[in-house]
C-alpha cells in the first residue's frame, strides 16, 4: 500500500517501453514523439496516483514531473530503440520523486476527507468502508515494519501513522452511529507508540469518551492514565483536561474534576473549543454534589449557546446530570 505510486509508475514505464520496443519497427523515427508520449503518460498517471492530495499540489507535482520527463525522454530518444528509450526515460523524474517520498502523505489527506464525509449520514457508510479498508492494509504494513510496536512513525505517511489515523476515522464513524463498542474495538487495538506524538493525546481522549459511552469506566480510566503530560501540546491541553475531568466525575472524584475544568466559565481560561464540554462535565460534578439547580443552570447555558444537540452528543456517556440533560432535550 505505502509503496503503491512507485510500484504503479514502474509497471506503467516497463509495460509502455516494452510495447514500444515491440512496435518500434512500425514507428517513424522521432526524437520528441517518444518524449511527448512519455511526458503525457507521466502527467496523467501522476495526477491519478496523487488524487488524494490537494488539487494545487497535485497539479504542480504532475506538471513538473511531465516537463522533466519530456526533457529526459528527448535526451534518451536515440538509436534504433528511440521510442522505447525515450518513453522509459520520461518516467525517471516521476520515479525519483516517488522514491524520495513525494505523495507519501496522500492517504493521510484522504483520511482527512473521509473524516469530514463521516459527518454526513448519507456519505458515512462509504467513508467507513474506505477508512476500514485503509486501516486493515496499513495495519498489515505496520506490523511488517514494526512487529513489536516499539517505535513511533517517522513521517505522516508511515504505515503506523496511517493505521492510527484510519482507526481513529473508523471509530469516529462508529461513534456517530452510536456503535460505541465498535468504536472502542477499532481504536483500542492501536498501540499508543504508533499514534503520531502530536495526535496521541487527542486520540486517547477520544477513546476514553467512547469507552464511557460503552459503559467501560475502568477502560476509560486506563486510557486517560496512559496520556503522558510531557507529550501534550499547549493547544491540546484543554481538551485533555476535559477528557480527564469527564472520567473523574464518573468515578466519583468530583472535586478533582472541578479542579481541572474550573467551577465557573473562564476560571481556567479555557478556549471556546471546550467550553460546552466543560459545562456539561461541571453539571455532572454539581449534580453529584447535590447542587441540582446549579447543574441545570450549566446545562441551560449549553442549550442557550448551541442548542440541545450538544447535550444529545454527550448523553451516551452518562453521568450524574443525565436526568437533567434528558429533561432539557425533551423540552427543546
Amino acid at each position: 500500500m505505502i509503496g503503491r505510486p512507485t510500484l504503479v509508475a514502474t509497471m506503467l514505464a516497463v509495460i509502455g517501453a516494452a510495447t514500444l520496443l515491440l512496435a518500434g519497427p512500425a514507428l517513424p523515427p522521432s526524437t520528441y514523439g517518444p518524449a511527448a508520449l512519455g511526458a503525457a503518460s507521466v502527467l496523467l498517471a501522476t495526477a491519478r496516483l496523487l488524487r488524494e492530495i490537494r488539487r494545487r499540489d497535485r497539479l504542480s507535482i504532475s506538471i513538473g514531473a511531465g516537463v522533466l520527463g519530456f526533457l529526459a525522454g528527448a535526451a534518451a530518444a536515440r538509436g534504433p530503440h528511440a521510442w522505447a528509450l525515450g518513453f522509459a526515460a520520461a518516467w525517471a523524474p516521476a520515479l525519483a520523486l516517488f522514491l524520495a517520498g513525494v505523495g507519501r502523505e496522500r492517504l493521510a489527506f484522504e483520511l482527512e476527507r473521509l473524516e469530514d464525509e463521516a459527518d454526513d449520514p448519507a456519505l458515512r457508510p462509504g467513508a467507513l468502508r474506505r477508512a476500514a479498508a485503509i486501516r486493515d492494509q496499513a495495519r498489515a504494513a505496520a506490523r511488517g515494519v514494526d512487529p513489536g510496536a516499539a517505535h513511533g512513525p517517522s513521517h505522516p505517511g508511515d504505515a503506523r501513522a496511517i493505521y492510527a489515523y484510519a482507526a481513529q476515522v473508523t471509530a469516529y464513524a462508529h461513534g456517530l452511529d452510536e456503535r460505541f463498542e465498535d468504536a472502542v474495538a477499532a481504536l483500542s487495538e492501536v498501540p499508543p507508540a504508533w499514534m503520531p506524538a502530536p495526535m496521541r493525546p487527542l486520540i486517547l481522549s477520544n477513546l476514553s469518551h467512547w469507552q464511557l459511552c460503552a459503559g467501560d469506566l475502568p477502560g476509560a480510566q486506563r486510557t486517560i492514565a496512559a496520556i503522558e503530560e510531557d507529550g501534550i501540546l499547549p493547544a491540546v491541553r484543554p481538551v485533555v483536561r476535559g477528557a480527564r475531568a469527564a472520567v473523574l466525575v464518573r468515578a466519583g472524584e468530583t472535586e478533582a474534576a472541578l479542579d481541572l475544568i474550573g467551577r465557573k466559565d473562564g476560571e481556567l481560561g479555557e478556549p471556546p473549543l471546550v467550553q460546552q464540554r466543560y459545562r456539561v462535565t461541571r453539571a455532572h460534578a454539581l449534580a453529584a454534589k447535590g447542587h441540582a439547580e446549579a447543574a441545570r443552570e450549566e446545562l441551560r447555558r449549553v442549550v442557550a449557546d448551541v442548542g440541545v444537540g450538544e447535550l444529545e452528543r454527550w448523553l451516551p456517556a452518562g453521568g450524574p446530570a443525565l436526568k437533567a440533560m434528558q429533561a432539557l432535550i425533551d423540552a427543546g
